[in-house]
């Protein structure tokens, strides 16, 4: 849980930076490509949240 979290804190700070850089740029090709890596960014955050959560209701 804890490597899979901090990976996702990174992952997270890389995608406010290419959220940043996308947002300046503003084409369509780059926030498609913008919108297929934070579905994979989000759907690794679900992974030491679900954890958490689960071990926090087995204890």
């Amino acid at each position: 849980m804890a490597v899979t979290g901090a990976l996702a804190l990174v992952l997270m700070a890389i995608h406010l930076a290419w959220a940043l850089v996308v947002l300046w740029k503003g084409s369509e090709t780059a926030r498609q490509v913008f919108h297929r890596f934070s579905l994979g960014v989000w759907g690794l955050w679900l992974v030491p949240y679900v954890t958490g959560m689960a071990s926090a209701m087995i204890r």
